[in-house]
């Protein structure tokens, strides 16, 4: 972020003793197309008799706070600009520029706004900070020059020791968000990470200010500009404080980012993954979040994939916010406000796609887009948002997150390396259809009980359809037809591939066995599932008719039931496999049987002797799983143990082996999916 001129425009005491130099450039864009809020754009008097909470924000460009009345300016705590000098019209309130690059025509200047007038302070020789505040909320800013000989940690530590006597002064003393904007935050300094000397400096602060880092951090971002230049070189930062403690959320899908290990610097960041402000306040605010899983980033070099990991994130911490009480001010799905910080301008066309894929869903939101360096080097994007109470224009969260997985025992191909959904898992909006072709490599028995094994190469599609009654998965073609939030109806389809009888020795001169469709009901209960819907316990009850075909005669072969105990894992310790376990009996009826194990009296042989099958037990199996998916490639694979002792059909001539193993396993590329996004429990 290019921190150019960081300016206190209209406060109540000349700044001029801190080279804060008033500059009236109009930069009015209000023909442009502005920043995404996706409905109509309210007029200036709409956004600010709309807001309900507190504290709100919004996206505006300098014509829209032109139209503000003096009333409207009189509520406002600061105005912030992005890459912009402060709006050529009268500012009773205070401004500060950051020069950051705006993307996608985002509207340069967020409005800071109270539910009442607010009382102002400016900064001072000695007092770089400059606030406004009401009975219930201080919002500061502040910025300092790095001079040459300075090192970053010591001015970071003298601005943050600055913001806690003032927050202290003003009876505030309890954080609840903060943003810091500085020049070059990857380059080295001293041979150290410029961010990772920022770390030392506030860490330092909170520690000689007497506060506990677990209780006192707030929700934060860092951001830098990609320059060092005497124009850039301030260090920027604004922050909002309350009279009573909030509630630090901390995702369960990351470390605490305070207790990073020290590969990442000799002081840990201090910061909380999203902060819970307290009444009156009511704003969920979720940090500046990234690829990050443990304290590790994932899918280096592909934005695609961190902005989903991102966005996947951002998904836990609402979760993770509504147990902490979160859900008091409504839905934390809902957010008010999104700022998206991407690395490479050139790759906006595929973080805007999948941020508003995500946030959007054709309702309004103000998404704003900036060209930024994360605090990692190898972090593509950042996004950062807050809930503030109820309102109108706010719009549900719909995230992606890490898939699930189960098991199929279908023996087609694709579902060889299958990965089933856990019941009632917290719906978010994906893709309506998802296509892509791979290649699965697997290892069979010719049958059930055949001694014959083959390698296969198959080419293996991959479609996914989530329809509102027909859904098509990794598992299955399935029709809803009854679902509750722990049972549910459905009808699924399975097969098995078929086999020339001249190609196994214990069929030979026997009628080929032909492909089946087995299709039927399948009624599936959850029995447990942990809090956050990782972890699933799953009773299968499905019930199927077996069609036998060779694509030019259908013939009617009985029936199979498959009772299973299903449990399934995802994102097993945040690191993005899904992990599941399937076991259960096999019950087939006498004409299914017959039609696989059979031998009528033509085709009786020496060593082949007549046998008429009965129905009942079929034997049982067990069926491990993993599965991931890097960005746009999805890889699976599975092992499957069969025992046929005891089984009905056990003294056929035909069955060879009663116990024995397969194994397969799948890797396809997802290159296209629908842009209508539908809610799914994917």
């Amino acid at each position: 972020m290019h921190l150019l001129h960081n300016q206190l425009d209209g406060c109540e005491a000349k700044l001029d003793s801190m080279a804060y130099t008033q500059k009236k450039h109009s930069r009015t864009r209000a023909a442009e197309t502005g920043h995404q809020q996706l409905g109509t754009i309210s007029p200036a008097a709409e956004l600010m008799s709309a807001a309900k909470s507190v504290v709100s924000v919004r996206s505006m460009e300098a014509g829209q706070i032109a139209l503000m009345s003096q009333e409207e300016l009189g509520r406002v705590f600061f105005i912030i600009g992005f890459g912009v000098t402060a709006p050529d019209c009268p500012l009773p309130c205070g401004f500060m520029s950051v020069a950051l690059p705006a993307l996608c025509g985002s509207a340069p200047y967020e409005v800071w706004l109270a539910d009442q007038s607010v009382s102002r302070g400016s900064p001072t020789q000695t007092d770089r900070i400059g606030f406004a505040k009401t009975d219930h909320v201080l919002f500061g800013c502040a910025s300092i020059t790095q001079g040459d000989d300075d090192h970053l940690e010591d001015i970071t530590e003298a601005l943050y020791r600055q913001i806690f006597d003032c927050m202290d002064g003003a009876g505030m003393r309890h954080f609840s968000r903060a943003w810091h904007y500085l020049p070059a935050i990857n380059s080295a300094e001293q041979s150290l990470e410029r961010y990772r000397r920022f770390s030392i400096g506030r860490h330092e602060a909170f520690v000689a200010k007497g506060r506990q880092i677990e209780r006192d951090a707030p929700a934060a971002s860092a951001l830098g500009s990609k320059s060092m230049s005497a124009q850039a070189a301030q260090l920027v930062i604004y922050f909002i404080a309350t009279a009573s403690p909030g509630t630090p959320i901390e995702n369960p899908r990351q470390l605490s980012a305070y207790k990073y290990p020290l590969q990442y610097g000799p002081k840990s960041p201090t910061f909380a993954r999203a902060f819970l402000a307290p009444s009156p306040q009511d704003i969920f605010y979720v940090s500046g979040t990234a690829s990050i899983v443990g304290h590790e980033t994932l899918h280096a070099g592909d934005v695609r994939a961190q902005t989903r990991e991102t966005i996947a994130n951002i998904g836990s911490l609402t979760s993770e916010g509504e147990k902490q009480g979160a859900h008091k001010i409504g839905d934390t799905r809902r957010a008010t406000h999104i700022k998206v910080y991407v690395r490479h301008a050139d790759d906006i066309a595929v973080v805007r796609e999948e941020v508003e894929a995500a946030f959007a869903g054709g309702r309004p939101v103000e998404i704003v887009y900036f060209e930024a360096d994360i605090c990692r080097r190898d972090l593509l994007v950042e996004i950062e948002l807050l809930n503030c109470a109820p309102a109108g224009s706010t719009v549900m969260f719909a995230g992606c997150r890490p898939r699930g997985l189960g098991i199929s025992t279908a023996t087609l191909v694709l579902a060889c390396a299958c990965l089933a959904k856990p019941l009632e898992s917290s719906a978010a909006q994906f893709p309506l259809w998802e296509a892509g072709l791979g290649a699965t490599v697997l290892r069979f028995s010719d049958y059930r009980g055949s001694d014959e094994f083959r390698s296969y190469l198959f080419p293996l599609p991959y479609f996914i359809y989530r329809g509102e009654r027909i859904k098509v998965d990794r598992d299955s073609v399935r029709g809803q037809f009854f679902k509750t939030e722990r049972v549910e109806l459905d009808v699924s389809i399975n097969g098995t591939v078929p086999l020339k009888s001249r190609d196994n020795a214990a069929r030979q001169g026997m009628p080929d066995l032909d492909a089946t469709l087995e299709i039927g009901p399948s009624l599936n209960t959850n029995l447990w599932r942990n809090d956050d819907r990782r972890i699933n316990l799953i009773l299968k009850l499905p019930v199927r008719g077996v069609i036998a075909t060779n694509f030019k005669h259908f013939d009617n072969v009985g029936w199979v039931s498959h009772p299973q105990i299903s449990w399934d894992v995802k994102n097993i310790d945040h690191t993005g496999w899904n992990v599941g376990m399937l076991i259960g009996p096999v019950f087939q009826s006498a004409g299914y049987n017959q039609h696989l194990y059979g031998v009528e009296p033509q085709f009786v042989t020496a060593t082949r002797p007549a046998y008429q099958s009965k129905a009942g037990y079929g034997g049982a199996n067990i069926i491990g799983g993993i599965s991931k998916r890097f960005g746009r490639t999805w890889f699976a694979g599975f092992a499957k143990y069969d025992r046929l002792s005891g089984a009905a059909f056990e003294n056929s001539p035909l069955v060879k082996k009663r116990n024995y193993a397969t194994f397969g396993f799948a890797v396809t590329y997802i290159f296209t999916e629908s842009k209508t996004l539908v809610e799914s429990d994917d």
